[in-house]
């Protein structure tokens, strides 16, 4: 089980550009937090999450604000529990998540209502991971991998 702990968002969208939000977390084994090692063995990252133009509108976030802001968090959020549950999370620092459009996120509303969405700052999840599979591929039976 890991733990990931959020800190302050802040809104770094470029006059022009698709809006856009870093946020720093943390992960960490849940069974270190309150040990000696606490420190030493948290992982630092900064995420940057971004939505573009056509699905801000749509969303009928045409004005940014704390509901956009709030709606990119919990998308970032789920894209780094799914990086850390297939033991993917990339070692940089830098964390970019793929840019939020209607082509990636095709749903013609917000999947979210962002007033039930927990405040980011010091926001923390648990996340399970999963286990790596061990043993042999037996989709292929054997007779067609000799004959093939």
């Amino acid at each position: 089980m890991k733990t990931i702990t959020f800190g302050q968002l802040k809104n770094i969208t470029i006059l022009g550009k698709n809006f856009t939000i870093s946020v720093p977390f943390e992960v960490i084994d849940s069974s270190l937090i309150g040990q000696p090692e606490q420190e030493s063995s948290s992982e630092r990252h900064l995420l940057i999450v971004s939505m573009g133009d056509m699905r801000q509108h749509s969303w009928g976030f045409d004005s940014g604000g704390p509901s956009l802001k709030k709606v990119l968090f919990e998308l970032g959020r789920r894209y780094v529990e799914g990086l850390i549950k297939s033991s993917t999370l990339p070692r940089e620092y830098k964390i970019v998540m793929p840019t939020i459009t209607v082509a990636t996120h095709p749903a013609e509303k917000c999947p979210f209502t962002p007033s039930r969405i927990k405040e980011p700052t010091e926001a923390a999840f648990e996340v399970e991971v999963e286990k790596p599979k061990i043993g042999f591929n037996v989709l292929t039976p054997v007779r067609e991998q000799i004959t093939s």
